[in-house]
């Protein structure tokens, strides 16, 4: 997987707000607001990975239980796929 274009991220302290840039910016509506892990979701997809390797990649850094990230990858992946946001 992979996301349609790039995003500029600007830390806002306790989240991040993510702006879409770059070719296909025009096709994404408004701007992400995101938390550190969600950041980090859309840096692995940038790196052409899949929802198994995020949570691989997750898993081995959060002492969360796998099946916590795994939901949670698996909700953002399925709003950036039903909006179009990933290929």
């Amino acid at each position: 997987m992979k996301l349609i274009c790039s995003f500029e991220t600007i830390d806002m302290g306790e989240e991040y707000v993510a702006v879409p840039v770059g070719e296909f910016a025009d096709r994404v509506r408004g701007v992400f607001k995101l938390n550190d892990t969600g950041l980090e979701i859309l840096e692995l997809l940038n790196n052409d990975m899949n929802e198994e390797q995020i949570v691989s990649a997750l898993s081995y850094k959060y002492d969360d239980e796998r099946s916590i990230i795994t939901e949670y990858v698996h909700n953002v992946i399925d709003y950036l796929d039903k909006n179009e946001l990933i290929k």
